[in-house]
């Protein structure tokens, strides 16, 4: 189990050797990484967001849920690109979010990560994403992806 100021300061780093943070961090943790997604520094908390994701523990999916709705794009881009970690179904209620949100960029790694998870049950979003983004690298992505699925 790795501490609350364990973690804080591994986090802390420019450049955090996530890696070695993961092979540290069990279920237990979640709590202590769902508080630092919370905090008020951006850059820390997109930084729990993310290892939570990478952690692909299945407590992870509220930590990415809670940072779905973030007013913070930083916490959005992190919890897209990290749905595709988490294993079941709970990955996709953040993912239908992320699907639908305003931030190309969120979008974009929403995209990646119902592509790699290959999510068919997301093609109603998916559509909604390619026929609202047409012409841009987010409905180029997802109209790849619709064709793929075909």
């Amino acid at each position: 189990m790795t501490s609350h100021e364990e973690l804080t300061k591994a986090l802390s780093s420019n450049e955090p050797d996530y890696a070695a943070i993961l092979s540290t961090v069990r279920e237990e943790d979640l709590p202590d990484l769902a508080a630092l997604a919370a905090a008020e520094d951006v850059l820390l908390a997109s930084k729990a967001v993310y290892l939570a994701g990478m952690t692909g523990l299945g407590g992870a999916a509220s930590i990415l849920t809670t940072a779905a709705s973030s007013p913070h794009p930083e916490l959005r881009v992190a919890a897209a690109h990290c749905c595709r970690h988490l294993p079941g179904p709970a990955v996709l209620s953040p993912l239908r979010a992320l699907l639908a949100d305003g931030d190309a960029g969120v979008q974009f790694q929403a995209v990646a990560s119902t592509a790699l998870l290959d999510l068919r049950g997301l093609r109603d979003e998916m559509e909604q994403v390619a026929s609202d983004q047409a012409g841009n690298y987010v409905g180029d992505a997802a109209t790849a992806v619709l064709e793929d699925w075909q």
